[in-house]
């Protein structure tokens, strides 16, 4: 099965390497809790947190690799049932190309269905990592046979997949250290990707033509509108004679996609966040565009890429009013906007206060508003505004997907002024307290049931 993929939040990943690659008087081991989601053409192996055996677990051993206690095993085990995730087995064997041992396949066969007796709907695995590569065996839910063509992504700076393309030294250095230069690897990664866009008007029309000509492989535009002579000036793309005849948006971007990218492949979903076609086409996506205009579409977005570690891109713009001015048309006093950049594992709308409860509870029934905040709901002129907030969600795109911002990585929240005409960056962590964290990262499809055990033959 080669449309399986295991994710890993920035964080988790990052102390899973820090282990495996430590130098001991043993092959280091850690161990994977991880739940799974399904989707329509890939099974998604999503690593919640890590469990790294302590000293007195390990047995001695006469091959080169590891044994642990059945007494750790059963904790660890039970902790998998508690919290209704799998296991993996992870270590590291170096090099550009790994496999496994003889040892570590003959230890999968053996371990990994006893594994699944004991948590049946969860998968389970070995996995061993390389500088550039990945190999192991997945055992998925309600199967007994053994995966064992499957990719790996780690979230960091940037998406880092493994296995990376063949490619030459001279191809590699470049994309690492001009990834913006139009070499292979850069093209591959581009054009593999698959972003979804959420809203289809305003800014989503800029995101989505923006994408398009930056040859991205897929783009899945998602909203059930139509156009109209109040919503044609927001954007780019739609036409009066569109309006007049009332045509969905999707449709519209989908001719002009067609006409100025044609090898890019755009799929318009006639659907809004939370319906359930919505959310299985967003579960598939490698990047999420979110051009919405309520905080409960970014509630349930920000949720799906937490659930499922998609990164997340969010913009947003609104002009209010004087609300206390006498006069019938008060002076705009500000345009506003927001870039909220999420990478999975990292800080989310909800650490930083973005998104609160108290907040959706003011939100009238979760209706969306129109960009002028008056007593009229005018339409106003913000299509070029919505450009610069579209443009620099497209850049957080490209960056995601091969880094060329470097050390820094991306930057997690930006606030505009269009008055100035400036995007000032917003200094915000993610919160260890941040209670939507701890349910969503890396949860993945919900399942139930568990089963406590208290006993277990000793596991080598």
């Amino acid at each position: 099965m080669n449309n399986l993929q295991i994710r890993i939040p920035k964080g988790v990943g990052q102390r899973l390497f820090k282990e495996v690659i430590r130098h001991g008087p043993r092959e280091p081991v850690v161990f994977g809790l991880v739940t799974h989601a399904s989707t329509a053409t890939k099974e998604i192996v999503l690593v919640r947190d890590i469990r790294i055996p302590p000293e007195d677990a390990y047995l001695p051993s006469l091959g080169h690799g590891a044994r642990w206690s059945g007494r750790y095993m059963i904790d660890l085990l039970n902790e998998a049932t508690a919290t209704r995730c799998g296991l993996l087995i992870f270590h590291f064997h170096g090099g550009s190309a790994v496999r496994m041992s003889s040892d570590d396949s003959e230890s999968a066969r053996q371990l990994l269905p006893k594994f699944q007796v004991i948590v049946p709907n969860r998968p389970h695995g070995s996995v061993v990592l390389g500088t550039h590569s990945v190999a192991g065996a997945i055992l998925l839910p309600r199967t007994d046979r053994l995966e064992t063509a499957f990719s790996m992504r780690q979230f960091d700076k940037r998406i880092l997949d493994w296995p990376m393309p063949i490619a030459s030294k001279k191809e590699r250095q470049l994309f690492e250290r001009q990834p913006l230069v139009r070499g292979r690897l850069t093209a591959a990664a581009i054009s593999a990707s698959r972003v979804a866009v959420v809203g289809q008007s305003g800014g989503g029309t800029h995101v989505s033509l923006q994408l398009a000509q930056h040859g991205f492989g897929e783009i899945w535009g998602v909203d059930d509108d139509y156009v109209d002579q109040g919503n044609r000036f927001s954007g780019i793309g739609f036409g009066e004679k569109d309006a007049a005849a009332g045509k969905r948006k999707v449709t519209v971007l989908r001719r002009a996609i067609s006409r100025i990218a044609p090898r890019v492949r755009y799929v318009g979903l006639k659907a809004r966040v939370p319906e359930q076609v919505a959310i299985d086409a967003l579960k598939q996506a490698d990047v999420i565009v979110g051009c919405v205009n309520n905080l409960h579409a970014r509630a349930d977005l920000q949720e799906i890429a937490s659930r499922y570690c998609i990164p997340y891109v969010d913009i947003g713009l609104i002009l209010p009013t004087d609300q206390a001015s006498p006069e019938e048309f008060p002076p705009v006093r500000a345009i506003s906007g927001n870039i909220f950049t999420y990478v999975p594992g990292d800080v989310c709308m909800w650490c930083t206060g973005f998104l609160s409860e108290e907040k959706l509870a003011g939100e009238t029934l979760g209706r969306g508003r129109p960009y002028l905040q008056t007593k009229h709901g005018a339409d106003a002129h913000v299509l070029s505004f919505n450009g610069v907030l579209a443009s620099q969600a497209v850049n957080d795109v490209v960056n995601l997907v091969v880094g060329y911002v470097g050390e820094t990585g991306p930057i997690a929240y930006r606030k505009y002024d269009g008055f100035k005409g400036s995007l000032i960056p917003c200094d915000v962590k993610r919160s260890e307290k941040c209670m939507m964290c701890s349910r969503n990262s890396a949860a993945g499809d919900a399942i139930w049931g568990t089963r406590i055990i208290s006993q277990l033959s000793t596991v080598a």
